[in-house]
């Protein structure tokens, strides 16, 4: 807004008393002939951005290959004042190598008051995970954040496959530690649990009785925590291995273990 005083013009600015969805137009008017005008051409937010905070599958099960999942994802209004209504987001793209279908339908958040974390109110994403998704993978998802059905931000949700989702208040292990299989017999998956204290540089490997390598599950750096990877029964090459008994061994730095599983046909 701008009102004259002594032929010059001075901005006047009124803050909302909460946020909204401002929209810019433009409009000319030249000599009295020409007048140029133009709807719409883009509009922001001053809270935020909304952002993705946190997703959980329901149960927080393992992510393996076959499953269809139950996404729930929390949304962050990280700006310091001014809430933001009509919030929703929808997912707009995903990893297609890994993932064979995910729900598109919006889900409504309402009102997000600033620094407030929120869920949405009802419903959840529904995610098809590929049976040849291979453990390890990191596949994601890319979601729409709304205002008013309006377009305001982009983020994206990641997660692993073969991994156990847990919350960021979980407790840390206070040890390393090696859990037994489960199931154990087993056919054809099996899970693999273990505890790490700290951010360590681990590598879980399986063996058969003759202490051949059979697949390596994991080996790189992992952050603090409950890690669980599910096994397929398969080696290096993808082969489906025949039943007997495997050994699986966890390395972190100077912390070594091995247990046994068997393999059920």
């Amino acid at each position: 807004m701008a009102q004259q005083n002594n032929d010059q013009y001075h901005a006047v600015y009124h803050l909302p008393e909460h946020e909204d969805l401002f929209y810019f137009s433009l409009h000319f008017n030249i000599l009295d002939t020409l007048t140029i005008e133009q709807g719409i051409i883009g509009q922001l937010v001053t809270a935020g951005p909304i952002e993705v905070h946190d997703f959980s599958f329901i149960g927080d099960p393992v992510v393996s290959p076959g499953e269809t999942l139950a996404m729930s994802v929390e949304l962050l209004n990280s700006g310091a004042s001014g809430m933001v209504p009509g919030v929703t987001i929808e997912i707009i793209d995903h990893d297609t190598t890994c993932l064979g279908s995910v729900s598109n339908n919006s889900l409504f958040y309402g009102t997000i008051d600033p620094g407030e974390t929120l869920d949405q109110e009802a419903g959840f994403f529904m995610i098809n995970i590929n049976d040849e998704c291979e453990i390890g993978h990191e596949a994601y998802v890319v979601v729409n954040i709304m205002v008013m059905s309006d377009i305001c931000w982009t983020d994206t949700v990641s997660f692993t496959i073969g991994e156990q989702l847990y919350s960021a208040t979980e407790s840390i292990p206070k040890e390393f530690s090696l859990s037994n299989a489960y199931p154990n017999p087993f056919n054809p998956f099996t899970t693999l649990s273990y505890d790490l204290p700290k951010d360590s540089f681990i590598n879980l490997t399986v063996f058969d009785m003759m202490g051949r390598k059979i697949k390596t599950l994991v080996n790189g750096q992992q952050s603090a925590g409950i890690k669980t990877v599910k096994w397929n029964s398969t080696n290096e090459q993808g082969e489906t291995v025949s039943a007997g008994v495997y050994l699986y061994k966890l390395k972190a730095e100077s912390f070594i273990e091995t247990k046994k599983m068997v393999l059920l046909k």
